[in-house]
């Protein structure tokens, strides 16, 4: 695989973060409960997190990160997300499941696209977080956790990594 191969598998990855971003941000207008709107921020920040550092990727390859803004598939799940949050937490989540399953599917396919080691390191890492993210709704919805005064997830703990400067050799 070349570099401009690179470039385009690692660009519709950020473009897919950036339009989960979007698609978290719908969503948390419509939820009410305070600790699953925290956690869903925290997903969002983290969505936030890998389009950056794979941008930094991109340009270490000699590309230019794609913009942030919403392309046609970004635009449609964003007014799907939108729709569906109208009903409230629990259209919320199930909005935002429906978006997790997307973003594992894609990350765990990524894994197997051998772009370069630090690349292949950080698309792991990602994909870890997104199975953390799919278990976290999947588990709010189940318990229905909006419901109850908190809400403590079961699953283990997101630790904050520091964001560094992967390489791409």
């Amino acid at each position: 695989m070349n570099d401009l191969d690179r470039i385009e598998r690692l660009s519709s990855l950020v473009q897919m973060d950036s339009d989960a971003v979007r698609t978290y941000e719908q969503a948390l207008d419509e939820i009410e409960a305070d600790a699953i709107r925290e956690r869903l921020a925290q997903f969002r920040d983290e969505h936030i997190q890998h389009s950056e550092e794979l941008s930094v990727v991109i340009q270490e390859l000699g590309g230019t990160p794609p913009s942030q803004e919403t392309d046609m598939k970004g635009f449609l799940t964003e007014k799907f997300a939108a729709v569906r949050s109208l009903s409230g937490t629990e259209g919320a989540l199930k909005t935002m499941q429906t978006n997790e399953k997307l973003t594992n599917r894609i990350y765990q396919e990524a894994r197997s696209w051998g772009l370069a080691p630090g690349a292949d390191a950080l698309i792991e890492r990602y994909y870890r977080d997104e199975q953390r993210h799919l278990r976290s709704i999947r588990e709010a919805l189940a318990e229905r956790t909006w419901k109850q005064a908190q809400w403590q997830p079961q699953i283990a703990e997101h630790r904050s990594r520091p964001a560094r400067r992967p390489s791409v050799y």
